[in-house]
């Protein structure tokens, strides 16, 4: 694994361990109040989310009163955690997995 860490939030990459090439990619967010990055900025609470033109990239979107996932048509997952009011701040961004969705098509129930 390698991890390059940026102002509130660090980038991952998974690698295989013969080929030594990315296998999955995550972006965690610890500190939102730090992030810079303007693009990721943009998406920081599902509310600016659902004002970003990345909206229109939304394919599913599902809830449990604590955390809020949406899952986009490029693949991208993104998972918002509740900071106890009704804001869901953006804790993670990983690639494409199916398996993680399949988790939460089961978990969770739908927000729609």
């Amino acid at each position: 694994m390698y991890y390059f860490d940026y102002a509130g939030y660090s980038i991952e990459f998974i690698c295989g361990e013969d080929t030594y090439r990315p296998k999955g990619e995550q972006i965690e967010v610890y500190a939102p109040e730090l992030v810079l990055d303007a693009a990721l900025c943009s998406i920081l609470t599902v509310e600016k989310f659902n004002l970003s033109p990345l909206k229109h990239a939304a394919i599913e979107e599902y809830s449990d009163g604590d955390e809020y996932v949406i899952f986009l048509r490029n693949g991208l997952n993104l998972y918002y955690l509740s900071n106890g009011e009704q804001s869901f701040f953006l804790a993670k961004i990983i690639s494409q997995h199916e398996p993680s969705r399949i988790l939460v098509r089961k978990t969770m129930a739908s927000a729609r």
